[in-house]
């Protein structure tokens, strides 16, 4: 089976992979993750990919329906299991969803509106209502596995959440993927931080 054919499910592994079991970034903090069909072809691992069907292949992977796509933003589909060190959360696809929504590319720049980006991208009809309620219970859960894994077997690079501000909902999303001046600063002292730590642990 080539990546053309992955399901949702391999994309998620490929993806969690890639973000947080990198050996190049496991002693790097991530505070920023980047949504682009780019970064989707290096998943693959395939250096023919074509960025742009990498990202719809992808995107087709939540189903055709928005019955389809809903049904991936519901809490009850984490399992207890994301917490294990030795599985990796089911539900990393699904956010990065919302980070290609937020970090918005050339098809949806003119597109201001998050929710309706959202909608443009997923090619639901416009104004597709998705719950989006859960967003910052399944980003938590990422982080804590990212923790877990990293102090239990040191392969994991931990993800630092950025403050969400009043956007309680997509704040995450939006700040992971394109964070504003004031976050980056934070986060680069969040960094700091644990650099510091590390080596005093050290």
């Amino acid at each position: 089976m080539t990546w053309k054919q992955w399901s949702l499910k391999e994309w998620n592994e490929a993806l969690v992979r890639e973000v947080f079991l990198s050996h190049e970034r496991i002693d790097t903090p991530i505070s920023r993750i980047d949504a682009s069909g780019r970064f989707l072809a290096k998943c693959t691992k395939d250096q023919l990919c074509n960025p742009d069907e990498a990202r719809q292949i992808f995107i087709n992977a939540f189903g055709t329906t928005a019955t389809s796509v809903r049904a991936k933003f519901r809490w009850y589909r984490i399992s207890k299991a994301t917490y294990s060190p030795d599985k990796i959360p089911s539900c990393f696809a699904t956010l990065f969803l919302t980070l290609l929504a937020a970090s918005a590319d050339n098809e949806t720049a003119g597109v201001g509106d998050f929710r309706n980006r959202f909608s443009e991208i997923v090619k639901a009809t416009h104004g597709l209502s998705v719950d989006f309620g859960n967003l910052p219970l399944m980003w938590t859960a990422v982080q804590e596995w990212t923790a877990v894994r990293h102090n239990i077997i040191g392969d994991c690079a931990l993800l630092v959440l950025p403050n969400p501000k009043r956007e309680k909902l997509i704040g995450y999303s939006k700040r992971i993927a394109f964070p504003a001046y004031k976050d980056e600063i934070f986060l680069s002292a969040m960094k700091v931080r644990f650099f510091s730590s590390s080596l005093r642990a050290s």
